[in-house]
């Protein structure tokens, strides 16, 4: 028993009163105030002595202000020491329990699609288990952490906290050994196409979406989404993702012609946004992210493999990507191809294909047989017809029986300067 005597309570109802309010909100203010003295470096002793004056209390009031601020200060010490046992705990049993499962499904021949979703799904598990981590990691080594509160409009403005710190990188995993999947940034979807490590194409789809009509909040929510389905994939495969070097001022600058909603998609949608969430999740998963200059990048797609695999323009331009992030070989076909180009970059061809494309008008969907579109531009252009040259469609045929889609002729040096009368 304490030398003061036994300490008892008693308990009411009373009145209220407006009063109680206004003291209630000072008398919290204070002690929040002594919370932070306290964990600065003051004592309870100087809390007492100092608050009397500094907020014209009584020394009963500051008494009991610094008392329990010593008793908070020490539950919260006790309940984060606890605490961090606790968690420290259950991420040993969770990683032990998640990596044991992952790797018994990595064995697993010919998983099935329920196989497939665990492992990822464990993957993850492990993934968000690193990140409790890397937050202990910071507490731990007193690293600084950024703390924002925000309202998300889109989640029926629900309040948040987010917690940013910095600790070690997470390795990358992911390797062009499994090949490498392109990203095709388009007005109303984003396409992608998985390509092995001999450059052919193994897997493809579409993301859509939509940015009219939403809010701010709501564009970023959509965009983080889209962007959790291309990392999801590169999981699944187990390679980096390749995209163009989103820099659209010059893009912009170009649309003068283009339609009104293309420019207000370019303007609306924030492209710095789809880059820092990429980034972000790349960064953190440890998958490879590689940008790739976007030049003839749409031209490629469709000339040399939108009509050979089966592809829209925009997972053709995707499967140029990756091949380009891979380096692999961009040779335009033999046809297109001037002499005096066969020693200079392959762009430089490439460069005379989309100005002629450009300048003719000719539309997207044409190029998917672009050698009979090309012969029917030849016909109605000023060029000699007695020239002995061979037949687009005699190379056509040879495409579809496997050989050279456009073989390079051995004796009519003029064919190649007609090809597309550059």
């Amino acid at each position: 028993m304490s030398s003061k005597g036994l300490r008892i309570g008693i308990e009411a109802k009373i009145e209220y009163n407006p009063l109680f309010d206004i003291w209630g909100d000072k008398y919290e203010s204070i002690r929040r105030t002594g919370l932070s003295d306290m964990q600065s470096g003051m004592n309870e002793s100087e809390i007492e002595k100092s608050y009397q004056s500094r907020f014209n209390i009584q020394w009963a009031w500051a008494d009991s202000i610094a008392t329990e601020v010593k008793q908070t200060i020490s539950q919260l010490t006790t309940a984060k020491k606890l605490n961090i046992a606790r968690i420290k705990e259950q991420i040993k049993k969770k990683t032990s329990y998640a990596t044991a499962r992952f790797k018994s499904l990595s064995k697993v021949k010919n998983p099935n699609i329920k196989q497939q979703n665990q492992a990822l799904g464990l993957k993850c598990k492990l993934i968000k288990i690193q990140c409790q981590s890397s937050l202990l990691y910071a507490l731990q080594q007193q690293k600084p952490i950024t703390v924002q509160i925000f309202r998300r409009e889109h989640k029926s403005d629900q309040w948040y906290i987010h917690l940013t710190t910095y600790v070690q990188s997470v390795p990358v995993t992911t390797s062009f050994n499994n090949g490498c999947i392109g990203v095709d940034f388009n007005r109303d979807s984003v396409e992608w196409a998985y390509v092995l490590p001999d450059g052919n194409i193994k897997d493809k789809g579409k993301l859509p979406f939509r940015w009219q009509g939403f809010s701010t909040g709501q564009r970023q929510a959509r965009m983080r989404d889209l962007v959790a389905s291309l990392t999801d994939l590169a999981f699944r495969y187990q390679c980096p993702i390749a995209i163009e070097s989103l820099d659209f001022s010059k893009k912009k600058a170009s649309m003068s012609e283009a339609s009104k909603t293309y420019n207000s998609m370019l303007s609306n949608l924030s492209t710095s946004i789809f880059k820092q969430a990429l980034v972000s999740r790349c960064n953190r998963y440890g998958i490879g992210l590689h940008e790739i200059n976007p030049a003839f990048t749409s031209v490629i797609g469709m000339i040399k493999f939108m009509g050979r695999y089966g592809l829209n323009s925009g997972t053709a331009a995707a499967m140029t990507i990756a091949r380009r992030a891979m380096n692999m070989s961009e040779r335009a076909p033999h046809c297109l191809i001037r002499p005096e180009d066969r020693l200079k970059h392959s762009w430089t061809t490439w460069n005379r294909v989309a100005r002629y494309l450009k300048s003719n008008r000719v539309r997207r969907s044409q190029l998917f047989d672009w050698m009979k579109t090309l012969e029917v531009v030849l016909v109605s252009s000023d060029v000699d017809e007695t020239v002995s040259r061979p037949s687009l469609a005699s190379s056509q045929s040879n495409r579809i029986q496997g050989k050279s889609p456009c073989p390079e002729p051995k004796h009519s040096p003029t064919y190649v300067q007609l090809c597309l009368a550059f």
